[in-house]
């Protein structure tokens, strides 16, 4: 991997923040930046996979998301954040719950990222992003028809 061109890494960077802060770099506090995995991926010398991996398992991750929340609304956002959806079944949550309780959330994160399902979508450089859609509602909650 060599240098990365300067605005094909501006919109990775942007588009990789947006995913798991749901703001774009401008928007986000400076201290939820990876600054050094941003310098990392900006010279080649990590993958967008790996720069993704850096961001789920800081620190800043874990306060905002993993000690937040219950685990099984921990686990649904580190689905969306990671493979851009939901989980499906109830196996799927007490499997991860699982990882979540036994070998913490390090691991279940780099289980989601290594999964086969993470290469078959995203791959190494590939940005994970919204894989289902989401309906738009009016203020009852109920889906528009219009």
């Amino acid at each position: 991997m060599g240098r990365r061109d300067e605005s094909v890494f501006a919109t990775i960077l942007d588009a990789v923040y947006t995913q798991i802060w749901g703001a774009g770099i401008r928007q986000i506090p400076e201290e939820w930046r990876c600054l050094d995995g941003e310098a990392k991926l900006e010279t080649g010398k990590i993958s967008v996979r790996e720069f993704v991996r850096a961001i789920a398992t800081s620190n800043t991750y874990q306060e905002r998301f993993v000690n937040a929340y219950p685990q099984p609304k921990v686990i649904e956002l580190m689905f969306r954040h990671l493979l851009g959806r939901k989980p499906i079944t109830q196996a799927e949550i007490h499997h991860y719950g699982e990882i979540l309780r036994q070998q913490g959330f390090v691991q279940a994160v780099n289980t989601i990222i290594d999964s086969s399902e993470y290469e078959q979508f995203f791959g190494n450089e590939v940005v994970p992003y919204q894989r289902t859609p989401i309906l738009a509602t009016n203020y009852l909650g109920s889906i528009k028809t219009e």
